[in-house]
């Protein structure tokens, strides 16, 4: 499998960044596009890394926030044809409380919802033999307190993040998990994912909502050490950025040492 970061909160030279995440992925003869950032920024970086978009062959949405959809209407004019696998619930309106206190609505552009290539899934969708879409995740061991900001129902109640969704690849030996954001906690995906595939993962990749962008607020250090020891005890190598921050990185780093890495926009990985 080989991984290209698009878009991520931090860059590597000559490339651009944003706050969003978008992933190329190459495993078991086929490209897949996993999220899109915030903006169509991903097609520049494309270009750059020697992505052609129009060879996707299909498409995943984590969640239904923004900065993993705002590219979205980018990707589907550019490419004709790939189907764009998202949760039913994608549609509906998500929030944010901003450090200031207002609420602003981070969902996706309603207007793309009726595109006749959107596939709506449900708790588990099976793609094809090698790649698993599943959410359902009810744990909440180790859960992120930088979700609290992060509201649904008219910005009334917290969100459940039932709009998120995981991607488990096989390739050969390997199992490859990508996650958008770990809303749901990446203990509780863990747990969840060995629910439906019991062999060892091998990778793990994705952010880890560490910190509220709004504010650059951090979880509590306490927090992070439980979640790093956790992570430990599993085989896999770890690959984050974006909403885990820099500085929760850091702080992981010194625990994890080479066990995980940073994927910045321009960044690649072969597994």
């Amino acid at each position: 499998m080989i991984l290209k970061t698009l878009v991520d909160d931090q860059a590597l030279d000559g490339y651009a960044c944003e706050h969003g995440l978008c992933f190329w992925i190459s495993a078991n003869g086929k490209n897949i596009l996993f999220d899109f950032g915030k903006t169509d920024l991903f097609l520049q970086n494309a270009k750059k890394q020697g992505v052609d978009i129009t060879d996707i062959d299909l498409a995943v949405l984590s969640h239904a926030h923004y900065d993993h959809g705002g590219g979205l209407r980018a990707f589907l004019n550019a490419n004709d044809h790939a189907p764009v696998y998202l949760r039913r619930n994608a549609f509906e309106r998500y929030y944010a409380r901003r450090a200031n206190g207002h609420i602003e609505d981070i969902g996706l552009d309603d207007s793309l919802k009726n595109n006749e290539r959107l596939i709506f899934t449900d708790a588990h969708c099976q793609v094809d033999e090698n790649l698993t879409l599943f959410s359902e995740v009810t744990g909440r061991e180790f859960f992120s307190p930088a979700n609290h900001v992060l509201l649904m129902d008219g910005g009334r109640v917290p969100d459940i993040f039932s709009h998120e969704q995981n991607l488990l690849i096989r390739e050969g030996n390997h199992r490859i998990l990508i996650a958008g954001c770990a809303h749901n906690g990446i203990v509780n995906i863990l747990a969840r994912c060995k629910q439906i595939d019991s062999h060892p993962l091998t990778a793990v990749i994705g952010g880890l909502h560490l910190n509220i962008p709004s504010s650059g607020a951090q979880i509590p250090d306490e927090l992070k050490d439980q979640i790093a020891a956790h992570l430990l005890r599993e085989p896999a190598r770890y690959y984050t950025g974006h909403c885990t921050g820099l500085p929760a990185f850091s702080y992981l780093k010194q625990r994890m040492g080479a066990r995980i890495q940073y994927l910045a926009s321009g960044s690649e990985i072969v597994i």
